[in-house]
């Protein structure tokens, strides 16, 4: 196979005393035979650029030639337009110019999964307390060999009760068109940046029989509202004496969760013990420092640390020894804690351990005598 095409020869003639002449001829080599070309099967992945070289080992099958062999494969390259099944041409062919070709089933595969990345975003909610997080806001540019077909999120919509224990953790898969998937996760951190409404009431209190009576701006700036709910009152009392009879304003100051401020002004109207202020017949005054007519205090209390992680403390004063009722409701509905004990006069401190309470926003109700409080609890996520 080597001496294909002209090859110069010398003929040389000796006779038996040694005397010889020579000549000289082309032999032209030629090769008449045609490969036997063989073909099989094959599959074959794609690289991670959407794009794979079809090399001629995967579909000959022990083709053959006297002499030497070069092989030819078309198409040679294919796409990610080609997953399945496709028909390539293997072609072989010799030194001496004679060719055969075969055909071969090659079948296309994509294995390569998305590349997913992932960024932290945040969330704001709107005036209803309620926002959604876009694909944009977590998407870090994935990409993938032929395409991304399907990203989903595991969590798209937040409220209010998702402030505590921010941020919150949302997994990104992405999916291509050979079902190929892969994750990343963002953490995701929920906001209020709306202020509340700030509704104060006025009000007329009467001095009890110490010269002495105690407003709660709770009550007083009760009809505040929030897109969430309004979370403190400042100040949370305010102490009236004889110095305060008649006319006083009280500037209330009202936070929500994410500390919000508002801020509203409630005239309170302090009248004496036993008095009114316009005036008032014997009649009225016996009726007013009758103890029935006395208004009763609302009972102190404190929730405290809050936020907390595992254990909060519940402070309240008693005027006398009774009996109370705590309870711990989620958002929900779902009751979580509901003890009564006896409370005794004066200072009483109750310590409840939480490590079961899941993170959130819970509401702590207590209740004694007749009066009932409530109080915002924030369990933090460890």
């Amino acid at each position: 196979c080597a001496d294909l095409g002209q090859n110069p020869v010398t003929l040389t003639g000796t006779d038996p005393s040694n005397n010889s002449s020579s000549c000289s001829a082309i032999v032209t080599v030629q090769d008449l035979l045609v490969p036997v070309a063989k073909c099989k099967n094959a599959t074959i992945n794609l690289g991670a650029n959407g794009t794979v070289t079809v090399p001629a080992t995967a579909i000959n099958n022990n083709s053959t030639d006297n002499c030497t062999m070069n092989f030819l494969v078309t198409p040679g390259t294919l796409t990610c337009a080609n997953i399945g099944v496709n028909t390539v041409t293997l072609r072989i062919s010799d030194a001496a110019g004679n060719q055969s070709t075969c055909t071969a089933l090659v079948t296309v595969k994509d294995a390569t999964a998305p590349t997913a990345l992932c960024k932290n975003a945040t969330v704001f909610l709107n005036s209803t307390g309620s926002g959604v997080l876009n694909m944009s806001q977590v998407n870090n540019g994935s990409a993938d060999n032929c395409g991304i077909t399907n990203i989903t999120l595991s969590k798209t919509d937040f409220n209010c009760s998702e402030l505590a224990g921010s941020p919150w953790p949302v997994f990104m898969t992405l999916k291509d068109g050979s079902n190929n998937t892969s994750t990343c996760s963002a953490l995701i951190t929920v906001r209020d940046n709306i202020a509340p409404t700030a509704i104060c009431e006025d009000v007329t209190v009467t001095l009890n029989s110490t010269g002495k009576v105690v407003v709660q701006s709770s009550v007083l700036a009760g009809g505040s509202i929030d897109n969430c709910s309004v979370w403190s009152y400042s100040p949370v009392s305010k102490l009236y004496t004889t110095a305060n009879i008649g006319v006083n304003y009280l500037s209330i100051t009202v936070k929500d969760y994410q500390n919000n401020p508002a801020t509203c002004l409630s005239e309170v109207t302090v009248l004496p013990y036993g008095g009114s202020a316009f005036g008032s017949t014997i009649e009225d005054r016996e009726q007013e420092m009758s103890p029935e007519a006395m208004p009763e205090e609302e009972i102190l209390v404190h929730v405290y640390p809050n936020p907390t992680f595992e254990r909060v403390n519940i402070a309240f004063e008693l005027p006398e020894n009774q009996e109370y009722n705590l309870k711990i409701w989620d958002l929900a509905g779902r009751l979580h804690l509901d003890q009564t004990a006896q409370g005794v006069e004066g200072e009483n401190l109750v310590d409840i351990d939480l490590r079961d309470l899941s993170a959130g926003l819970y509401i702590v109700v207590f209740e004694s005598a007749g009066q009932q409080i409530q109080r915002r609890l924030v369990k933090q996520r460890e």
